[in-house]
């Protein structure tokens, strides 16, 4: 599964998803996961965050088709 968008939320539901046993990518345009957390909720979020999913950062999705998604790296 694909989660567009590394923000808090986006990231709340992709360890949410993956604590439920599916393959989770986040993909990021900034270059920073959960830039938008407090610092407090950020420690515990990206312990589990880390282990749990997959993170692109420095891209878009471009496009979403019937098998996938394209990213575009802005590296």
């Amino acid at each position: 599964m694909v989660v567009i968008g590394g923000g808090l939320i986006g990231c709340e539901t992709a360890v949410f998803l993956a604590s439920h046993g599916k393959k989770v990518t986040v993909v990021e345009m900034q270059d920073k996961i959960a830039g938008d957390a407090n610092i407090i909720h950020l420690d515990s979020l990206m312990e589990v965050f880390s282990q749990l999913v997959t993170a692109k950062t420095n891209r878009t999705c471009s496009r979403i088709t019937s098998k996938g998604v394209v990213v575009k790296s802005e590296e």
